[in-house]
């Protein structure tokens, strides 16, 4: 599905957005992957959306009318694959998608490998099913380091992908900014309808250590409580409005260049009526006047 120029995404509860650039690398993998019916592990950092994917060559495979079922792997109980342990009810005929398995336990990895081993009909291992696996940490150290078995990793390791972090590909930013304000301006009928060209910038220069889901979460609480129409950088958490990052860390902002972007903030969203950015700002028109030209700021 193309969504327009530059993005593409998949029609998925919450769709997989970026670049072409992007998801070029990603889409022919995806969809190759969701074309077999092997083990693959999907690594990358907390938050990038390695659920979503598995989701996605779930939806994409032979399998998409059978069962998705996402589960904690460090709330597995060590027994729950085993005769006499705790029932889990796994999707027959689905995909299980095992969510941060290298936090499975000793117990748990034996039996998600001998899971993977046996695939027969047996109702009580639900059966013939697909196995996908996430990871936020290097899984050839873990068995390196004895933490993780290499028998089990290098069975769920037959296929891989890896998602970059949010960081390493910026121009992705305001498209996913874009569709998350978007979405959740229909979910929660607000209405807003732009993100300022100031707030984007900085969104743009922060370094997202939460990744998609860090930025998901600041445009849906942006726009939940946003009764202007146009997401602004007050309605930014606090200590990005004040920190912007790049690759090389966090640049702590002056209190002029603070009041710069807000300056040009409130003008930007009031299409340069200074009267009406003066109203907001609560200063005075000549005061704004003065800082226009004290900040050399011209109009777009």
């Amino acid at each position: 599905m193309t969504t327009g120029a530059g993005m593409e995404s998949f029609d998925t509860e919450i769709e997989i957005v970026g670049s072409k650039a992007f998801l070029s690398e990603q889409l022919e993998l995806i969809e190759r992957l969701a074309a077999t019916d092997a083990p693959v592990l999907i690594t990358g950092e907390t938050g990038v959306g390695k659920e979503l994917v598995a989701r996605t060559i779930h939806t994409r495979s032979m399998r998409k009318a059978k069962p998705f079922m996402a589960v904690n792997s460090s709330a597995l109980p060590g027994d729950c694959f085993s005769a006499r342990g705790a029932a889990l009810d796994l999707p027959a005929g689905g995909t299980l998608f095992l969510d941060d398995v290298g936090d499975l336990s000793e117990t748990a990895q034996a039996g998600v490998l001998k899971l993977i081993q046996s695939q027969r009909a047996q109702p009580r291992h639900g059966g013939d099913m697909r196995v996908l696996a996430a990871a936020n940490i290097n899984m050839q150290s873990a068995v390196d380091m004895g933490r993780f078995r290499s028998d089990l990793f290098f069975r769920l390791n037959e296929f891989s992908l890896h998602i970059k972090p949010l960081r390493e590909r910026r121009e992705d930013i305001p498209l996913l900014a874009d569709y998350f304000m978007a979405r959740y301006s229909k979910q929660y009928g607000r209405g807003v309808t732009r993100i300022s060209d100031a707030a984007l910038s900085f969104l743009k220069r922060y370094h997202f250590p939460g990744n998609v889901r860090e930025l998901r979460n600041m445009i849906q609480n942006a726009v939940l409580m946003n009764d202007r129409g146009v997401i602004w950088i007050e309605d930014l958490p606090l200590d990005i409005v004040t920190r912007t990052g790049g690759e090389s860390g966090a640049e702590m902002l002056t209190l002029k260049q603070m009041e710069k972007r807000h300056i040009q903030s409130a003008l930007d969203y009031t299409g340069w009526n200074v009267s009406r950015a003066a109203r907001i700002l609560g200063i005075t028109r000549a005061t704004l006047y003065d800082k226009i030209r004290t900040y050399a700021l011209a109009k777009p």
